[in-house]
């Protein structure tokens, strides 16, 4: 990254968060999607999202996703990674 330079953005919450004392006011998908057609960087959305809904998350043409609560508040962190990577590596429409 050069000095004052972003070399990606992130946007959040999609979703409800458990992650945050305070949290922002939730984003949701369609906020999700007019951030991608507006931001030329590289899209990380972050807040709440799960392997229930990264699919739709993913379908928004984001570049990834970020996941704290979906990983560190499963009682298998094993299968709950198997689980998000399996969705993420589903056919995006």
């Amino acid at each position: 990254m050069r000095a004052g330079v972003a070399d990606y953005l992130a946007f959040g919450p999609v979703f409800a968060t458990q992650n945050k004392r305070n949290p922002d006011p939730v984003a949701g998908l369609e906020a999700l999607r007019a951030a991608r057609r507006a931001c030329p960087l590289p899209l990380v959305a972050i807040g709440g999202v799960d392997s229930g809904n990264l699919a739709a998350v993913l379908q928004t043409g984001v570049d990834c996703a970020a996941v704290i609560g979906a990983i560190v508040g499963a009682p298998d962190i094993g299968r709950a990674t198997a689980e998000l990577l399996r969705v993420a590596s589903l056919p995006r429409p």
